[in-house]
């Protein structure tokens, strides 16, 4: 799981050799391995296939227009090295190496944000816990609502969240209701569905390159 950073500093370290963190880089391609993060099997029960066919079925049935739909999320981002990446040799699918068991690291930062075609909302840091009064002002700073309505009109796109209870309580559904037209019935256990997790992986991977020990530093280098 060590970069070829790493590995170059540890052979100097142990007086194996003063091999050049440029002449590993050469040698893992030359063995054709990779260093990436592992990737994360979603489980599907019966009835989470059952619902995303059902989804799938009325998103086409009522002709969304795919342009409008806003999606949003919430992140974490690990402060210092988690420690998941590792090498993979091209080719190799075994379980146990490619993939990893979801896990939330001790040390980390909640970011909320919302994408769409031509859009992006800010990015706003998540202060505590995520409860309902915590939501709500998630959505409110992250100025979703303000853009939108200027690009498309009053309440002219539909807003995507996933199923979590913070956002699917009665007050969070009244407060939504008041301010936009939003999908209410999300697949549970879907977030291959959602495009905002390819954003997320692409800013984790600029991230990793930097190390990181404090939530300050997270936030600057985030911005």
């Amino acid at each position: 799981m060590s970069s070829f950073e790493d590995i170059s500093k540890n052979m100097k370290e142990k007086n194996i050799g003063n091999i050049y963190p440029t002449s590993v880089y050469r040698y893992r391609k030359q063995l054709k391995f990779e260093f990436k993060a592992p990737k994360i099997r979603q489980f599907f029960s019966e009835k989470n296939i059952t619902e995303r066919l059902q989804f799938a079925h009325s998103i086409l049935s009522n002709n969304f227009q795919s342009e409008k739909i806003i999606f949003s999320d919430e992140c974490r981002f690990c402060i210092g090295s988690d420690n998941s990446w590792r090498w993979v040799k091209r080719g190799e699918m075994s379980d146990d190496i490619y993939f990893n068991q979801t896990k939330y690291p001790q040390k980390s930062l909640m970011i909320f944000g919302a994408i769409g075609r031509g859009f992006k909302s800010k990015h706003v840091f998540v202060e505590q816990n995520v409860n309902e009064i915590e939501y709500r002002r998630l959505f409110t700073e992250s100025e979703i609502c303000q853009r939108l309505n200027d690009k498309y009109g009053q309440g002219g796109f539909f807003y995507m969240q996933d199923g979590a209870p913070v956002h699917t309580c009665h007050t969070a559904k009244l407060f939504l209701k008041k301010r936009c037209t939003f999908i209410k019935n999300w697949p549970p256990n879907s977030p291959d569905l959602n495009p905002f997790e390819h954003l997320w992986w692409a800013m984790k991977r600029i991230l990793h390159k930097h190390k990181i020990f404090s939530k300050e530093e997270l936030k600057k280098k985030k911005k």
